[in-house]
Formats: structure tokens, sequence, C-alpha cells
């Protein structure tokens, strides 16, 4: 059983690193392609059934977490409902994917409830660093196809303060490169940043907390891991701020002000001493990550920092002019037209508002439900949308329950659902989840079922949880 449980852990290890090769295919067809994250979820999925069984596919019973489980399940299949009267080859495979990144989701889920607080530490540390090591070894090895060097010119971007080139010349080149072409212009190198370069970086916003979640260890072994947490913690920091992408900036800040705040009430109700200890923790290792940052970036160069500085409040600016908020009137001039139905699955807002040459998915999980699946697909993104937001504020408030390792998993594990939250509000694709928002979830869902389905911290033991005894032994 043990050794099975290994096989699950490597899996999902596996599948955490693979996360920032989303853009990457193994093998492209007409229509489809074979990534690494698909293979890696595949491993995780047996090996997780090979481990737990049918529990691993379990949702919670009862609570808020059910209550999204169910409403998340009901809008998939609202969606499929829309094919009979709105069908479309663009709509099945829209819905097709939605349904297979839930079932990614629900496997992922009862695979992180499942797993023990060491194999998490296992995963969270080295699952991001080999992520990191895996991203910039790939993405050199693309460039170098071309004569050029990832690292180098991503540095001399950073530092000159090109804005654009920080935002359309890198990442948009790797996609366009793995699909055999090449960026032409601008508005080609917009549209796909939109599709596929914040989901990318997202993987660095997830491993951010993870590192910091899970690298506590008592063990000897437990000082590499501390400093690889450190090490990758902070190289996720510089790639998110250097991607220029505002959602993942947004996310990235309103996660680590929901740690802090979490991090002050898990503390306080285990005594006025701890509390003291829990808001000096928390502020001391926010303030350390962005000191880690700003030494990696002065080794780099000395103009670094104020290089990065310049491109943020040059970004920001920019909110104002951005055309991507005409989709807003756009959409709702087009739903008034049909606002029972929508326009099904799949459909596109029209290309007249300038953003692109070609059709555009809304910016807005709302707005783009609306429009595609009508009033009642609208009422249920909403429904979901505020459960999960309810689940996140109850998490963060609630009182830390388990050993030390356990209330820090619990606060940093905070930070994760800022990322899908951000991204269904102003995210591309119609505001839909993509596979690093559904990680994100499924981990801290899990972390968040563990904690409610634990004993309150006065009946509990000081240095023994519950919080990761196996699946089967801990309530529902």
């Amino acid at each position: 059983m043990i050794r099975r449980q290994k096989i699950a852990v490597v899996a999902v290890l596996a599948f955490v690193s693979a996360q920032p090769l989303i853009w990457f295919s193994l093998v492209r067809g007409e229509g489809f392609s074979v990534k690494p994250v698909h293979l890696a979820f595949a491993a995780v999925l047996g090996g997780a059934l090979l481990a737990w069984g049918r529990q691993v596919v379990r949702w919670p019973k009862r609570g808020l977490s059910a209550a999204f489980f169910v409403l998340f399940a009901a809008y998939l299949v609202w969606c499929w409902s829309t094919l009979i009267w709105s069908p479309s080859v663009a709509g099945f495979v829209a819905i097709g994917k939605d349904t297979v990144y839930f079932a990614m989701f629900l496997i992922l889920y009862g695979s992180w409830r499942n797993m023990q607080m060491q194999d998490k530490n296992v995963v969270g540390v080295w699952g991001a660093a080999a992520g990191c090591l895996m991203f910039l070894a790939v993405a050199e090895l693309t460039f170098a196809q071309q004569g050029r060097h990832f690292l180098i010119e991503y540095v001399q971007a950073a530092v000159s303060r090109d804005l654009v080139a920080l935002q359309f010349g890198f990442y948009p080149k790797l996609f366009n490169a793995a699909a055999g072409g090449e960026t032409l212009t601008r508005d080609d190198a917009n549209f796909i940043s939109t599709s596929l370069r914040n989901t990318l970086v997202g993987a660095f916003v997830l491993y951010f907390f993870l590192t910091n979640a899970y690298r506590q260890n008592r063990r000897r072994r437990g000082s590499l891991r501390l400093a690889a947490s450190w090490i990758f913690g902070g190289l996720s920091l510089i790639l998110v701020v250097l991607s220029v992408s505002r959602s993942n900036w947004l996310a990235l800040a309103l996660g680590i002000a929901a740690v802090s705040m979490s991090a002050y009430f898990k503390n306080r109700r285990r005594g006025a001493s701890s509390a003291r200890r829990g808001i000096r923790l928390s502020t001391l290792l926010i303030l350390m990550s962005a000191i880690a940052a700003c030494l990696l970036l002065a080794v780099v160069s000395a103009e670094a920092l104020v290089s990065v500085l310049d491109v943020v409040a040059a970004r920001v600016s920019q909110i104002g002019d951005d055309p991507r908020l005409a989709m807003i009137r756009e959409s709702m001039k087009a739903i008034g037209d049909r606002p029972l139905t929508g326009y099904g699955i799949g459909a596109t807002l029209s290309g007249s508002i300038g953003v692109v040459a070609d059709d555009m998915q809304i910016h807005n999980l709302f707005l783009a439900a609306w429009y595609e699946a009508g009033y009642p697909g609208f009422v249920i993104a909403v429904g979901f949308y505020v459960v999960l937001l309810v689940v996140w504020a109850r998490h963060v408030i609630s009182g830390g329950r388990g050993d030390e390792a356990v209330v820090r998993a619990q606060i940093w594990v905070s930070g994760l659902p800022a990322l899908p939250l951000v991204r269904m509000m102003v995210g591309g694709g119609g505001g839909g989840l993509s596979l690093i928002d559904m990680t994100c979830l499924a981990i801290f869902l899990a972390e968040y079922v563990r904690a409610t389905s634990a004993p309150a911290p006065e009946s509990s033991p000081t240095r023994v949880s519950t919080m990761h005894m196996p699946l089967a032994r801990a309530r529902a």
C-alpha cells in the first residue's frame, strides 16, 4: 500500500512540475496535441486509483465546499445542454475541454486530501523547483532553434525597461515556435498572450505559495528543502513580475494579502503570544520574499530593480486605455438581443471593438456565461463564484487546526484561490478556468475540507494532527 501511494505522489509531483509547459506539445495533430501535463495527469489518474481506489473521486458530502462542486458540475451540464439548440464544433470542443479539466480537478483534489504531510512537502517544493528548471530549459532550447538565447534576452529586456519586448517578445514566441510559426504582428502576439501567456505565468504564482506552504520539515533534509523553497519561490516571484501580466500581478497581491490575514487569525486563536508571532512571521516571510527577489535582480544588474519598477508602473498606467474594456459594452448589447438562451458555447464577440482582427472571447466569466449559455448559465456561474468567495473568506478568518506544519500550510494555501478568482473576472477565453486555475482550487479545497473535518483546536493534540490521516479515517 505504501509503495502504491509513493507512485501516486511521484505522479502528482510530475503533474505539478509540468504546469509551466502547458504551451509545449510532444505530439501535434489536426485539432489536438499531447502535452507533458496530459501524460502527467494520466499517471496521476492511474496512481491515485491504484493507491486509494474510489475514495479519490469522492466529493465533499456537506457544506459550502460541496455546494461549489455541485454548482460547477451543474454549470457544465447546462453548457452541454445548450448544444441542443446551438450546436457547433467549437462549442463541443470548449465544453469537452472544460469537462476534462473538471475531471483533472476531482482527481487532484482527492489525491491531495489523501497524501501525507511529508509527501506534500516533497511535491510542494521539489515540484515547483522542477517546474521552474524545466520551463527555463525548454524555453532556452526553443529559442536556440532560432539562434537566440531566452535567458540573456529576457534579462536584457528587463534591464532596458523594454515593456513591449517583455510583454510580446518572449512567451508568445514560445507558443508560436511550438506551433511551427512566428509572431508576425503585435496583434497576433496580443491574442496569443491572452490565451496562453497568463496561464503559463499563473504556474509561477502557484509555485510561490506552494514553496512557502510545504517547505517545513524537522528532518535533516529539511534544510535543503528550505533553501530550495527560497530560491525557487524567489525565482517564481521574479518571473511573475517580469511577465507584464496585470491579472497575475493582481492575483499575487491578493494572495499575499490573504496569507497575511490568515496568519493573523489562525495564530490569534492559538493564544496572544502565538498571534504576535504569527503576525511577525507572515510579515517577515513576505518581506523576505520581496528582498530575495530584489537581491536576485540586483545580482543580474544594478539597474534591474529600477527597471522592473518602471515596467510595473507603465503597465498599470495603461489599464484605462485597454481596448478590451470595450468588450463589456459590446457584450451587454449582444446579450440584450438573446438574454435567455445566449448564442451558444464557443461563440465569440465581434472584432469591431478593435482588439484583434479576428473575433474575441469576452474577458469576464459572468458576461461570457450569459452571452454563451444564456440566463441560466449566468445564474449558475454567479452561484459557484460567490460560494468560492465565501469558502475563501471562511478559510482565511478561521482558526488554525493541527500542528505547526499543518497550520503553516493552511495559512499559505489561503493565497491560491486568488488566481482563479481574478482570472474568472478578467481572463481571456471567456473567463473560464484553465488547468492551472483548477490545480490551485483542487489543492486549496483539499486543505479546506481537511481543516473543516478536523476536530477543533481545543480538542486536538498539540503535536499530532488528524489533518493528514488517510481519507477513509477522516470525516468527509
